[in-house]
């Protein structure tokens, strides 16, 4: 049997009388629809950066940094306290750490995770933030691109790595709620989701 067969079919396994229901909704995470992954992440890094700039006071230059969607990979872990993006493999061995955009050397990253000394619990509280989803790509990007700036302009971004990273986090819900992004998708569907 041809699984093309059912290309484009949607399946449940209960009945439900539709009469009455005047609207259908769902959140943004691939369960009825398969999104443009470079269209729609960059329609959540333009809209945060927005809100960092206008609402919590980043530095303009910000919004001159394009997005770059080839940058991460779901399976990362951001280090907050750090201001890192770490890769471990199947046994929690940092294998590639970067600092902002730079890659850490071998000695700075065995320095801070020390295999010896480093575990999977480790990773796990709060400081740490797992980028497993499509939706927290551009937080990843964005905050690295942040941190950069950060370290490079001490005396214009005088905020801890965790508070960025908070920021970020907010200002990308915020465009999940505001309509930022759910306004733009509707305006033209077919730029952001596959048919």
């Amino acid at each position: 049997m041809s699984l093309l067969r059912f290309s484009g079919q949607v399946f449940c396994n209960r009945n439900l009388n539709m009469q009455k229901i005047s609207a259908i909704g769902f959140d943004m995470d691939y369960t009825l629809s398969e999104y443009i992954p470079q269209s729609f992440e960059t329609l959540a890094y333009e809209g945060a950066v927005q809100k960092l700039v206008t609402h919590l006071g980043y530095p303009p230059e910000l919004l001159e940094i394009p997005y770059d969607h080839t940058k991460f990979v779901r399976g990362l872990v951001i280090d907050k306290p750090r201001g890192n993006i770490i890769k471990m493999d199947r046994h929690k061995y940092v294998k590639i750490a970067y600092h902002g955009s730079r890659k850490l050397t071998e000695v700075e990253r065995k320095t801070i995770y020390d295999p010896n000394n480093t575990t999977w619990d480790s990773f796990t509280g709060s400081g740490y933030a797992v980028v497993d989803t499509l939706f927290s790509l551009p937080d990843a990007f964005l905050f690295s691109t942040i941190v950069d700036f950060k370290d490079s302009n001490p005396e214009r971004l005088p905020k801890s790595y965790e508070e960025i990273f908070k920021d970020v986090r907010t200002s990308v819900d915020l465009c999940h709620r505001d309509g930022v992004i759910k306004d733009k998708v509707a305006l033209d569907p077919a730029k952001y989701i596959h048919k």
